[in-house]
């Protein structure tokens, strides 16, 4: 009986707080209650472990790709080449054994995984003086999503800021001087499979990364033919 959920999260393994139980990983489960699930090897940065740690799930659970009817992924923003493998790596077990797949955006995962009270602001993919942020209330996304800095952060509703080490100080000061707690993202993909839930199927051909900002390489490659020009 194909009723297995498969879920991945594995978009900011920089960004786990220190001491966090849950990590960067994968996740089975049945009727929502899990299975399996096994943390992916972040030591090696050149080292893609995302297939092998599913198979150790799926040995684990004695679950085979016929069971899995569900794939959930978590699909940024986060680090553009953990975003890409989860998303490419979803795509293709949902076209090879015709799962239906859900992409779920970070921050709906970052929300359903992380103790908080009120609209959250959910900061992740920070660089410079910004961040993007997606504001959460009630697990749901309240408005768009968008790069903002310290100015703009102080228009918006919150009753909470969710950010990694990376947010930017003047985003800390802000949160600071208002009085809103500053909470460490939980990345979890039992957190995945609860955020997914009542997401639309996608098709796989059309599930594609949230990415912020263009990728640096591109942007050095762009900088570097200008220069030529």
């Amino acid at each position: 009986m194909r009723d297995v959920t498969l879920a991945i999260e594995t978009s900011n393994p920089s960004g786990v707080a220190p001491g966090a139980t849950a990590r960067p990983g994968v996740a089975l489960l049945r009727g929502g209650t899990p299975l399996a699930v096994e943390a992916i090897a972040t030591a090696n940065a050149q080292h893609d472990d995302l297939m092998s740690a599913i198979d150790r799930a799926c040995a684990a659970a004695g679950v085979t790709p016929r069971d899995v009817a569900r794939i959930a992924v978590s699909i940024g923003p986060g680090g553009f080449t953990n975003v890409r493998i989860a998303v490419t790596c979803a795509r293709m077990i949902a076209e090879v054994t015709g799962a239906t797949l859900i992409g779920v955006p970070t921050a709906l995962v970052v929300a359903a995984g992380t103790q908080h009270s009120g609209t959250a602001a959910i900061a992740l993919a920070s660089k410079g003086d910004t961040a993007h942020v997606t504001m959460v209330e009630q697990g749901r996304i309240v408005g768009e999503a968008r790069i903002m800095d310290a100015a703009a952060l102080t228009s918006q509703p919150v009753a909470c800021v969710i950010a990694d080490s990376f947010l930017p100080a003047a985003m800390r000061d802000v949160a600071r001087s208002n009085d809103w707690p500053v909470v460490a993202p939980t990345f979890d993909p039992l957190a995945c499979a609860r955020a997914s839930v009542g997401l639309e199927a996608v098709d796989p051909a059309r599930l594609s990364p949230i990415y912020p900002r263009e990728p640096e390489a591109v942007t050095k490659w762009r900088a570097m033919h200008a220069a030529k020009k």
